[in-house]
């Protein structure tokens, strides 16, 4: 009787240690399958909402980031063509911002909505971009130092009294 007894003790330690294998052999795979993603998407950090943006990008396509931005924000892109350019860089600010800066290669079209953003992307220009000049400084005329009696009078007319010289 004692040698049924053991056998069958020996029989569950099997099917348990199998078992164990097996949950063991899932969790293995689980833990790799979620390591291997974040190094997937560690090149690739999209935080904030739509009026606070911040990427941070290293080498990914620019159609795979947009495609990401899609899926977090408001954002509904369409393209004539491959979006297969690299983006590397860090981005701030409002999404549209950082969308115009993202495409500042490509001519586009942008319309802001209630709804969110929408961008039609239509081909990547050959020449790159050159930024702005600088806005030339405005040019205000020199306002004359009133005296106490004079200032009622401006007030008044709303005519400022001729410099003296």
């Amino acid at each position: 009787m004692t040698m049924g007894v053991r056998r069958c003790v020996m029989r569950r330690s099997r099917i348990c240690s199998s078992s164990n294998v097996l949950l063991t052999i899932l969790v293995l795979s689980g833990l790799l399958l979620i390591s291997s993603r974040q190094a997937f998407c560690n090149d690739l950090l999209i935080e904030g909402d739509e009026s606070a943006v911040h990427l941070e990008v290293r080498d990914v396509p620019l159609g795979r980031l947009l495609g990401a931005m899609q899926r977090k924000f408001n954002l509904r892109y369409r393209a004539d063509s491959g979006l297969d350019s690299s983006v590397t860089g860090t981005y701030n600010g409002h999404m549209r911002q950082v969308a115009a800066r993202l495409l500042a290669n490509y001519d586009f079209v942008m319309k802001t909505s209630p709804e969110g953003l929408d961008v039609l992307i239509f081909r990547r220009n050959l020449e790159p971009v050159r930024p702005l000049p600088p806005p030339k400084a405005a040019t205000v005329p020199a306002i004359p130092k009133l005296r106490s009696d004079q200032i009622l009078g401006v007030v008044l007319s709303g005519i400022l009294p001729k410099p003296d010289h």
